[in-house]
Parts: structure tokens; sequence; C-alpha cells
């Protein structure tokens, strides 16, 4: 089997499959270990599975006895299952069946109950005491499809110059650095990836470093066993040597022994910033008076890491093709194809800003406000859309506490972004498989409305006249025009506005109070086209408690619910209603009149079906716009008016 990456053979599936994952390793996805086969998979469960399907056929050699029954004259040579189908057909008709196996008295005539008793006792078990003589011993074996016309030996030999394998069964030679590596990568992995807070990685690396000290005695007296099996007469003080020696070897004992590479968390650190591509935050201050600082991770350096990875930069679609009438991304857009970058230069970086402020304590206790904590987050735009909300592909900028960002500025804030967001801009990052610069900068920038309105430059609050960031209009306006004659503001217009408001002393003009500070210094952003709703909020702070207000408090009826309609004597009628009616834009109840009476000591009426005839209600008619709703007490159905429980 050769492997579909490299020039690597072997004679071993697990051994080619343990290649693949030292050596090909990357990304999310699994891709088939052969080199004639296109199947990707997204777990390593799934690609076993398909190997073991598609790549492997299993050729089953049966093991044939003679079998005979007790309890007829059945005497045949076949398998074992045949004889227990045969002793089936006995158990279905009520026969009392003993036991075939050796040493067993049981006996039944359920076929449940032997079915059970033979899983229980005789799992693997056979020796058959009615079986006179075994014909065939051959077990079943799994064969690769690949390899089924082919000798063994032909994949044993390999070059070492072209494959990195050696004659060792198929078993690849791992170097120890790569061993240490790999170990190390797990490690980071627990730290990064799984949350294993320091601390605790600590005490499962000394942990597991006693154990293998411990394991030494065993291995020593395994060694002597294997010695003693073939008959070779040696010495205590060689075996010992020997045993050592294998320890010696170990990498997991080498690296997490006193003085090891990755024994502390200093030395793990160290590791990590010398042999993976680790980019560490950097920590600003505000001012030179003051010691408030925020923390940045550099967007170039990550962006030069992401995009030298081969997997990374696989997936990003730099050339889309257009097609007239379908919207299927922003790329489709009119402010995507306007932009002055992304419209001229087919290969470019689309980076998407994220920014939003988060408790790091209880929101609803003594701290609350105090802790509040501002990220910004960015993703690279060019990334098909099921990749961009995948966790590993959402980078991180900048850390800031809030008030901190209130009492100097997003200018302060966001300055070594915009310096990073600017570079690229200007002069790019290498690619190193494009063989030139790739130019970028920031496409859009997605927050919620307070916090798009306060990084934009508009009003943060929503009561004041012209509250919207996307039109002009004012509360009344909003009110009363129709949606499809909104006007949109535009990018010549909030020029207009930001000039006014730098030129004059007003607070703000049309909603504006500032300039964008992106759009200060960034050359190919602008708020009016780089904010985009977000809908989610709007939804379900905005339309959906509309929503539900106007469904659940009388304004939506459905089947089956009690209402109050008319009154004889002071006490009021009660109605189940059977179907809603709308006729015209006019809502009617089919509805069915009930008896009631009412129960001091309850405060309630109970009610009854009357059996009478079926009536028509308006909305109108009702005593009150809130439904009944109907209990059981001791027996009888119950209903409570509002009024008696307000009284």
């Amino acid at each position: 089997m050769k492997c579909g990456f490299c020039g690597f053979l072997s004679s071993s599936q697990e051994a080619l499959l343990r290649h693949h994952r030292l050596r090909h390793r990357r990304g999310s996805h699994w891709p088939c270990i052969y080199s004639d086969c296109v199947c990707t998979f997204k777990t390593p469960g799934a690609l076993k599975s398909h190997l073991t399907r598609s790549h492997c056929r299993t050729v089953r050699r049966q093991v044939t006895s003679s079998f005979f029954c007790e309890l007829c004259e059945f005497k045949e040579t076949c398998t074992e299952r045949t004889f227990f189908t045969h002793l089936g057909h006995h158990l279905k008709n009520q026969h009392t069946v003993h036991c075939p196996f050796l040493r067993c008295e049981f006996k039944t005539n359920n076929l449940k109950t032997f079915s059970s008793h033979r899983s229980r006792k005789h799992k693997n078990a056979k020796d058959i005491r009615t079986c006179l003589r075994v014909h065939s011993e051959n077990e079943t074996c799994a064969i690769d499809t690949h390899i089924v016309d082919q000798p063994i030996d032909d994949f044993v030999e390999v070059e070492a110059s072209e494959s990195g394998s050696s004659n060792n069964g198929g078993e690849e030679y791992v170097e120890a650095e790569t061993l240490e590596h790999k170990i190390a990568s797990l490690f980071l992995c627990m730290q990064s990836v799984l949350h294993v807070s320091k601390s605790a990685l600590q005490k499962i690396v000394e942990e597991f470093n006693d154990i293998l000290h411990f394991s030494k005695v065993h291995s020593l007296q395994k060694i002597k066993e294997v010695f003693t099996k073939h008959s070779i007469e040696i010495d205590d003080c060689v075996v010992k040597e020997i045993n050592d020696s294998i320890f010696q070897t170990n990498p997991l004992i080498l690296t997490t022994e006193a003085k090891g590479a990755l024994s502390t968390n200093h030395r793990r650190n160290l590791y990590f910033k010398q042999h993976f591509p680790v980019i560490e935050p950097t920590e600003y201050t505000y001012s030179t008076t003051h010691k408030n600082t925020f923390v940045y991770v550099s967007i170039i350096q990550v962006l030069e890491n992401l995009l030298g990875r081969s997997d990374f930069l696989d997936k990003l679609v730099f050339i889309k093709v257009d097609k007239p009438g379908q919207y299927r991304s922003f790329q489709d857009g009119v402010y995507f194809k306007e932009n002055k970058l992304f419209g001229v230069q087919e290969t470019s970086i689309s980076i998407g800003l994220y920014i939003d402020d988060f408790e790091v304590c209880n929101p609803l206790g003594t701290s609350r406000k105090i802790h509040k904590i501002t990220a910004v987050y960015w993703v690279v735009l060019n990334l098909p859309t099921k990749f961009r909300s995948s966790l590993p592909l959402i980078q991180l900028a900048a850390l800031g506490k809030s008030v901190d960002i209130k009492l100097f500025g997003y200018d302060a804030f966001l300055y070594p972004l915009i310096k990073d967001i600017q570079s690229l801009e200007r002069d790019g990052v290498f690619v190193e498989v494009l063989d030139t610069f790739v130019k970028g900068t920031v496409f859009c920038v997605c927050a919620d409305n307070l916090g798009a309105h306060s990084l934009a430059g508009f009003h943060e609050s929503f009561n004041v006249e012209k509250f919207c960031r996307f039109c002009c209009l004012s509360r009344d306006q909003i009110a009363t025009v129709e949606a499809r004659d909104f006007q949109l503001r535009t990018v010549q217009q909030h020029n207009i506005f930001v000039e006014e408001l730098e030129s004059s002393d007003k607070q703000s003009v049309n909603g504006v109070k500032r300039a964008c500070v992106l759009s200060k210094h960034l050359s190919y952003f602008h708020p009016i086209t780089g904010f985009p709703p977000d809908i989610l909020p709007d939804f379900f702070e905005g339309v959906i408690p509309v929503e539900l207000y106007v469904h659940f408090y009388g304004t939506q009826y459905v089947k089956g619910m009690i209402v109050s309609a008319g009154q004889c004597s002071g006490l009021p009628h009660f109605y189940k209603i059977l179907n809603i009616v709308v006729n015209f834009e006019k809502v009617s109840f089919v509805s069915r009149k009930l008896s009631s009476w009412f129960i001091e000591h309850y405060r309630s009426y109970q009610v009854t079906d009357s059996g009478t005839d079926i009536e028509i209600l308006d909305p109108e008619a009702l005593n009150d716009y809130h439904p009944l709703a109907a209990y059981p007490v001791a027996g009888k159905l119950m209903v409570t008016p509002r009024t008696c429980l307000l009284h």
C-alpha cells in the first residue's frame, strides 16, 4: 500500500494510517490514505469505517464439524451455526433440549432461555460434546483489495530515500525529535483547544512520569520471561541494561522527567515558542501618564502564518464567478463590487471584524459592569460560509476594559490594529505559494446596534430624533412612511455630515456624532457600507416580543379556549371556542355555551357542557379579552375570571 501524499509504502493498513496522522495530518478533514481514492471524512472513525468497507475484503473459511442430535436422527458435517439452528427448531416445538456443551447440565424447552444461557455461559466456548470431529480450523482474515494479487515482500522493500520508512515489518522509522514534537503538540492541544489548565497539565505530566518509572519492574520481568521462553541464559545485569536502554529511548519519559524539555510549565512554554508558530499578545498602554492597558494580537503575523499553510490557503476563494440574478454571498452585493480594492484586485483578502462586550463576573451581582471586557475578533471572509463560523478560524485581535475604551476612545484602543490594516492595504502579505504579495482590508464590522453606533460615530441612544444608521428618517417619519420609501444614507451624504460636524460646534448632524475611527485611517472602509445590520437582536429584542404580545394577550385565540361573554343577573356566561372564522378581516368565534354556577369558597365557576346550540361571538361581545384557563378541582371543571383574582 502506498501513501497518497508521499512515497511511503507499507504492507499494513494501520501503519499507513499512523504514518498519515504523523506526517500529513492537517486541517479538520481526513482524506483517504490511498492515492487512487478521493473520499474525505470529518472524523478518523469515519475514515477507518471507509477503509474497512471499501479497501478491505473479508475471506471467511468456515469451520465444519460432524455434529449429531440427541433428539432425532440428525447427523451431518456442517458448521456450528447450522447445528444450533437445528436445535432451535426443536425448541420452537417445545422439545426439551440438553445443553450440548461439555460439563453443562442445563436443560430447557424455551428458545429465548436457551439463547440467553448460551450467551452468558458459553459465549466463546468450543467444546461441544455432540461434536465428533473438526474438519477445518481456518479463521477469518482481512485482505486489502490493493494487494490481493501482489506478494507481501514487494511492499516491504522500500527505498529509504523515497519514503523514509524502514524494512521493519512495514512500520515507519520516526525520529526522536519528531516524537518529542508530537508529545509537545499534544500538550499544546490540551492547553489551547481542550482548555486544560496549566496546573492540571503539570499534574498529568508528573503522574505519567511516575507511572512509567514504576512499570520498569514489569518490563524487566517480561524481558526475563522472553529469554527463558527461548532458552537463552543471560546475566541479570545484562537484562537490566537492556531494560534501561529501552526506557532511555521512551520519548514520554525523556521529555517529562526532571530537566526534560516538557517537564515543567516554563520548559513547555520555551519549547512552544521555539518549535510552534506561537504569536503572543502584546500589551499596550493608552498613554504615558496612565497605567491602563490593553492587549493586541498582530493580525499581520497571524495572517502570514495562516497563508503559509496549504490546508488554509486551499480553502480561500479569491475569484468568484458572478451569476446575474443570484445573490449567494456578500461578494455578490453592490458594496463589495464597488470597493476600490476588492472590485479591482481579484486576489485580495477580505477581513471581517466583530466587536462586542462581555462580563467576566456575575452580571447580576455587585461586580456588574466593573469588569466588562471589550473584545475584537476577526475572520477571513474569503473562506466559504461553512468555515467562517468554525472556532479555530475565528481569531482574537484585541482585549480591553470597556471603561478604559470609553475614557480613552477607540482611536487609542484600535491603534495597533489600524496600523496592521494600513500595512496590509499598502504592502500586503507575501504568499509563497502564489509568489506574490496579497493586499487586503476590512470589509465589514459586525456588532450589535449599540456597539456599531459607538464605533461608527452615530448616536448610541435610540431615544433621539434620528437614531437609525441606515436612513435619515426621524422617529415620527418611521412610523408613517412606508418601508419601500425609506431613503438610505449614502457615502457622499455621510461625508457632508462629518464635514459639517467638524466645521461647527454642533453636537450631532442627522444622527452623526463623530467620524468613524476606521474610515479616518483606512483607505477602503466606510461606515455606511461597512456596518451591516445585526438581524438576531433586531428580531429577538424588537419584532418577536411584539408578535408574542399580540399572540398571547387577547388578539389571537385557538380552539378549545374558554371565554366569557354576556351576563345574567350579574353572573357571566361562559363559552368554549370550537372554531375561529375570519370573514373580510372580521374575526368571529364559533362557540358553544357552557352551563355554570358560582362556588363561593372556591371563588370560581364550575362549568359543564350544556349541549345547547352553537353561537357566533364577536370579540367586542367578550367581557374580558383574556381567555380563561379551565382546571379540575375534585372532579369538577373550574374557571376563575380575572375579577375574582383581583378582589
